[in-house]
C-alpha cells in the first residue's frame, strides 16, 4: 500500500501586474513566490524595454532572456568557483520552469476564456 503523497500548497504570485495561483511542493512557497518576484522583475524591464508585446510573448522572452543568462553560466562552468553556483543555478532553473510553465498554463487559459464566443 502506498503513501499518499503530501498535499501541494497554492500559492499566489503577481508577475507584470497579474495574479496567478499555482501549486507547489508543501515549505516551497516562499522560495517559490521569490522566484516569482524575480521574475516579475525582470518581465518588468522587458516590458520597460519592449513595451506591452502580449502577456504570453512577454513571458517567453523573458524566459528566453533567463536561458541565456543560463547558457552564458554554463560555459563558465568549468571555472572551480563556478561549479558550486552552476549547481545551484541548475535547481533554480527547474524552480523557475515550472513556475514559468505554471504560469504559461494560466495565460494560456485565460487567452482561451477571452477568445470564446
Amino acid at each position: 500500500m502506498r503513501a499518499a503523497a503530501p498535499a501541494m500548497s497554492q500559492i499566489t504570485v503577481t508577475v507584470n501586474s497579474r495574479s496567478y495561483a499555482i501549486t507547489c511542493e508543501p515549505g516551497q512557497e516562499r522560495h517559490v513566490q521569490a522566484l516569482a518576484a524575480e521574475l516579475d522583475r525582470r518581465v518588468g524591464a522587458a516590458a520597460r524595454d519592449l513595451g506591452q508585446v502580449g502577456e504570453a510573448r512577454l513571458l517567453l522572452l523573458t524566459a528566453l532572456m533567463i536561458l541565456d543568462e543560463l547558457g552564458e553560466a554554463q560555459s563558465r562552468a568549468g571555472e572551480p568557483a563556478a561549479r558550486e553556483g552552476l549547481q545551484r543555478l541548475d535547481k533554480l532553473e527547474q524552480e523557475a520552469a515550472r513556475a514559468i510553465e505554471s504560469l504559461a498554463q494560466r495565460v494560456e487559459a485565460v487567452a482561451a476564456r477571452l477568445e470564446a464566443p
